[in-house]
């Protein structure tokens, strides 16, 4: 894999900033030299102004990242070498579930329950984010490959997408 990540948001506004981990997410593309695929379910505005600070603050390029608005998610992270959910206030996550299905190693916050197979860092903590990634960006195939076996198959994405695909008038 390239070296992509993807992140999952629900808005890019300023007052989420506490909620989503934005601010870690984008420290980690100077870090590494990485570039973000960005989810975004909710921004109907598009407003970057506050991502653009908050790049303009870690001296992040915006071209680093490629923004998605209320797009499919599955579809679009096949490419990413891990996907990350930063988030300091969470409920379950089914984008972690389904990047595990994927073959693609999830990070996350330990702020609740996550699928087995997520490697979780202590929430809010950017350190330990920092060395969950670094750590996964040096893991091998065949340890990657045993980190995946330890997820359960419920490839919650196909049962997802088909009701989705069922629902669509």
């Amino acid at each position: 894999h390239p070296n992509i990540f993807a992140c999952m948001v629900y808005s890019l506004n300023k007052k989420h900033l506490n909620i989503y981990g934005i601010d870690m997410a984008v420290k980690l593309i100077s870090e590494f030299n990485i570039e973000m695929k960005l989810f975004v379910s909710n921004d109907k505005k598009k407003d970057l102004s506050f991502l653009k600070e908050v790049c303009r603050n870690n001296n992040v390029e915006m071209k680093k990242i490629d923004i998605y608005y209320q797009t499919e998610f599955v579809e679009n992270i096949l490419d990413c070498r891990f996907f990350i959910r930063p988030s300091r206030s969470d409920g379950y996550a089914v984008s972690l579930q389904e990047s595990l299905d994927l073959g693609i190693l999830p990070i996350a916050s330990d702020v609740t329950s996550r699928p087995k197979g997520t490697l979780l860092f202590k929430t809010g903590d950017y350190t330990s984010l920092l060395k969950k990634v670094d750590y996964l960006l040096h893991l091998s195939n065949n340890e990657k490959d045993k980190l995946l076996k330890k997820k359960e198959n419920l490839n919650y994405h196909k049962i997802l997408i088909n009701y989705y695909n069922n629902s669509i008038i």
